[in-house]
């Protein structure tokens, strides 16, 4: 089990959709918060910041969170004011059914 006191910080999952113009075509990509829960931010290891470049390095984040079976890499992720797209998700613990670590690329302002 995550002990509770290392899950410091709040992210919310967000569901992707897509508005129509007037002629029925996609025209912008929304976003809806669908959960917020509580995450641990773990720290790149030397090796994966040499292996994104330095430019990627600092925005990808990997959020440790409680597992979730309703979470999926279709979903985005609101955090201190920035919107990340999911790129991994990876289940981790006792028969993978205990944590995740959503691997997250920061590419918003928001």
């Amino acid at each position: 089990m995550v002990a509770a006191g290392k899950l410091t910080h709040s992210i919310t999952f967000q569901t992707k959709g897509t508005t129509l113009d007037g002629l029925g075509e996609p025209d912008h990509e929304t976003f809806t918060d669908f959960m917020e829960v509580r995450a641990a931010i773990l720290m790149q290891t030397p090796q994966e910041r040499h292996l994104a470049g330095s430019d990627q390095a600092f925005r990808k984040t990997k959020f440790k969170i409680r597992y979730r079976s309703e979470i999926n890499e279709d979903m985005g992720i609101s955090y201190d004011g920035w919107r990340y797209d999911i790129e991994g998700i990876e289940p981790t613990g006792r028969r993978n059914r205990e944590a995740m670590i959503v691997i997250a690329n920061r590419i918003q302002k928001l």
